[in-house]
């Protein structure tokens, strides 16, 4: 059977805007990606006890899976009004992780299944970039509500 999902473009704009003392300051950037044509999203409670595994990244589609190659945006939000969430890039094969805090109500979004884990403070960062393998998340003090956005081609 032949499919009749025809890939889109993408669009994601960010922008802010703030204004102190009687002046405005901000921007926004707006960024496309093409060929996009699959698409996973979704709401649900993460545990604050727990890291939870949300996706992970292989060569061939499956329940949870993308393929990284593929992958166009990732966008994951805190939902949440109190607590913050961990976003954890995990390699075990390479035996490296990497976790940023997002705070409530905020969002984190990458492009790209690739990042720099390094457990030596003294070394600087060497062009080396490492594959993730899987995505996890985890609440602070409370469970959260999250909402995350895949999409690949």
């Amino acid at each position: 059977m032949a499919t009749k999902v025809t890939p889109a473009t993408l669009t994601v704009k960010v922008s802010e805007t703030i204004t102190l003392n009687g002046v405005s300051y901000g921007g926004s950037n707006t960024f496309t990606k093409t060929s996009c044509g699959q698409v996973d999203q979704r709401i649900m409670s993460v545990a604050h006890d727990s890291n939870v595994e949300i996706a992970s990244f292989g060569s061939a589609d499956a329940k949870g899976v993308v393929v990284g190659a593929n992958l166009k945006y990732f966008r994951i939000t805190n939902l949440d009004d109190t607590n913050f969430i961990s976003v954890i890039t995990y390699d075990s094969g390479a035996g490296h992780e990497c976790a940023i805090k997002v705070e409530p109500g905020s969002s984190y979004f990458f492009t790209t299944d690739d990042f720099y884990a390094n457990d030596d403070a003294d070394v600087d960062f060497a062009g080396t970039l490492i594959t993730a393998e899987s995505i996890h998340l985890r609440a602070d003090t409370a469970a959260c509500d999250v909402e995350y956005i895949v999409v690949t081609t």
